[in-house]
């Protein structure tokens, strides 16, 4: 999970083994490619600053997702599971388009979670510490120019106690309307995949879209990512995406990105 603290972005998120992933906000300027240990702290909290990672020139996207955006096992074997050294917050979707897009990133993603109705990313969305209700962030102190939603996988996972279609897109537009009170010109995506999307995900996602851009909301779009191919990519720890197939879900994040808001 990541959020805002004193203006200034702290990137975390907590996976559903109890190690927290916590990485600097992806900048432009930065030289080099970052030591990947600075990506997988397990058991503790560590607060890590670049000298760009606050520079008001650079956009920004956040993310907010579940363990596919955490980068859940990428870098492991389906049947490894999600070891600490074996996910990578700087290889996931998210961070490798911000990176191509010369963006800075912030990634609000926790293992297990859902939209809606319990467990859920809404309740934990504007914490400044994973674990506490309290304090509050302060999330008018950094500002996305593109949020990407992609919550789902673990709604429409469990066939015998699904979502009820109100109360789940209900709860969408509303989460939506939470964002837009501190981001209110950024666009958004509503995302799905990529491991699997539910015939209901994808129906009631676009359902959500389009009522809210009927409602005068047109900075907003759904974005299917499509599924992964298990057969010619490969799969990660748990049936997770792996490298190559979050590689292909940046390179279609970038594009729409590119299309949406003109960033190059």
């Amino acid at each position: 999970m990541s959020s805002t603290i004193a203006g200034a972005p702290l990137w975390f998120a907590y996976a559903a083994t109890l190690a927290l992933i916590i990485a600097p906000p992806v900048c432009a300027q930065a030289g080099g490619e970052p030591d990947k240990n600075l990506v997988r702290e397990q058991y503790e909290w560590s607060n890590i600053w670049w000298d760009c990672a606050n520079d008001p020139k650079l956009p920004r996207v956040l993310l907010i997702g579940d363990s596919i955006s955490c980068g859940y096992g990428n870098e492991a074997t389906r049947d490894e599971g999600n070891p600490p050294d074996k996910q990578n917050g700087y290889m996931t979707y998210g961070a490798i388009a911000a990176r191509k897009l010369g963006a800075e990133v912030q990634i609000v993603a926790w293992s297990g979670r859902k939209l809606y109705p319990d467990n859920t990313m809404v309740e934990v969305y504007d914490r400044t510490l994973a674990m506490d209700a309290n304090p509050k962030a302060d999330l008018s102190g950094w500002v996305p120019g593109v949020v990407v939603i992609d919550l789902g996988t673990n709604d429409f996972g469990n066939n015998k106690n699904p979502p009820q279609e109100k109360g789940w897109i209900d709860a969408y537009k509303a989460f939506i309307r939470t964002i837009r009170q501190t981001a209110p010109a950024a666009y958004v995506f509503v995302a799905s995949g990529p491991m699997g999307t539910a015939a209901n995900w994808d129906k009631w996602a676009k359902t959500v879209v389009a009522d809210l851009r009927e409602a005068g909301d047109k900075r907003i779009a759904y974005l299917p990512f499509a599924t992964q191919d298990i057969n010619g990519d490969g799969i990660g720890g748990h049936w997770h995406p792996n490298l190559k197939t979050h590689a292909k879900m940046a390179e279609r994040l970038k594009s729409e990105i590119e299309k949406a808001v003109g960033w190059r």
